[in-house]
């Protein structure tokens, strides 16, 4: 099944609100599909959730840079669905999360990520976490 980044977008909306990003983001999309590293859930034929991710080649660290879920899907079991898949690749996981997004964080650490540093991102505060199996 085809998936464009509009498809995704529809699940975040408000966080790719002007043209360029919605360029980055589609090529972020095509470049995940063609890695492997793009994982979808579905209802029926309507995108409910997704997880963009690349292979960092100097580390060998996977690096999720997206996961959605749409919000009348959530705590179902569908992010834990696609972080299972993620670990069949057996590799270091890593991936930044807004240090204010606390319902993320608690997942993430539930699942076993550790929070390894923080930064600053423009007026964002944002935490870093990774995953060894």
């Amino acid at each position: 099944m085809q998936i464009t980044a509009k498809e995704c977008n529809a699940l975040i909306q408000s966080e790719i609100t002007n043209g360029t990003m919605w360029v980055v983001f589609n090529a972020n999309v095509e470049i995940a599909k063609q890695k492997g590293l793009f994982f979808t859930k579905w209802d029926g034929d309507t995108l409910i959730g997704f997880m963009i991710c690349r292979l960092l080649k100097r580390s060998g660290v996977i690096s999720i840079d997206k996961i959605a879920i749409h919000q009348d899907y959530r705590r179902k079991g569908l992010g834990k669905g696609l972080l299972n898949e993620l670990l069949q690749y057996n590799l270091p996981i890593k991936l930044d999360v807004a240090t204010n997004n606390g319902d993320a964080i608690r997942f993430y650490e539930r699942f076993g990520f550790r929070k390894v540093g923080e930064k600053q991102l423009g007026k964002n505060h944002i935490s870093s976490y990774e995953f060894r199996s």
